[in-house]
């Protein structure tokens, strides 16, 4: 796994830097290679000089070892054309993981047909500037209720858009970043946006506990196994 710091108070950062590494650290310790990397996240993301600010921190510090270090951006894009503003900082990480929403078009396959075009302008951008990163991409669709895009969040538009993000993941080679695992409800009332709450692949199923019998994916809870298999293959 790839543990994630988000902090907005860059004076709190190194303070809030040091709990996690030994929190990782002691991970590691007890199964090795549990967390591979550290993704450097935060009100910044969209602020290049300080991103490497943090990015620079969090790797000269002294318990960071062989971690990677990377950032999530929903600019990838833009990071990759304009070399001069963010090459910098590019070249301070391991890796990026490029956030893509999908944007309205006729069919989730469409849609997850677009995110993948923009992830190879992408990945022919860092190509040209010949640096040793990796990019992942990070989506996902809703389960309900209807995105600012005018997405239709469903269990079955859901399953077909990560169909197809599956098929093109694997003919390119790029890891794809699922979001999100588990819904998330406290965004009902922090978020106008309610469709953010439902992005999960499992719910939950059971309140007394959380273990992995509490939670069953989505589909298979809609549909059962047996449409489920017939539906998928």
């Amino acid at each position: 796994m790839i543990a994630g710091i988000w902090e907005r108070n860059a004076e709190l950062y190194p303070s809030v830097l040091n709990f996690v590494l030994e929190n990782v650290n002691s991970a590691n310790e007890d199964v090795p290679g549990t967390v591979s990397g550290l993704i450097v996240t935060s009100d910044y993301s969209s602020f290049h000089v300080a991103l490497k600010s943090l990015t620079i921190t969090t790797r000269n510090h002294p318990k960071i070892g062989t971690l990677d270090v990377g950032t999530r951006v929903d600019n990838c894009l833009k990071m990759m054309e304009d070399e001069r503003k963010y090459l910098e900082l590019l070249q301070s990480l391991n890796f990026v993981i490029c956030t893509i929403f999908p944007s309205k078009f006729p069919t989730p396959e469409k849609s997850a047909d677009n995110i993948g075009q923009q992830m190879i302008q992408i990945l022919d951008k860092l190509n040209n500037l010949r640096l040793n990163l990796t990019v992942h991409l990070q989506t996902g669709w809703p389960s309900e209720q209807t995105t600012k895009e005018n997405l239709q969040g469903s269990v079955e538009n859901m399953n077909r858009f990560w169909c197809r993000i599956n098929q093109w993941s694997e003919q390119n080679k790029v890891k794809v970043d699922l979001f999100t695992a588990f819904d998330e409800p406290w965004k009902d009332i922090t978020r106008k946006e309610t469709a953010e709450s439902h992005y999960g692949w499992w719910i939950r199923i059971r309140e007394a506990t959380s273990t992995a019998a509490d939670f069953e994916e989505k589909i298979l809870h809609k549909y059962g196994y047996l449409h489920f298999y017939n539906h998928l293959f």
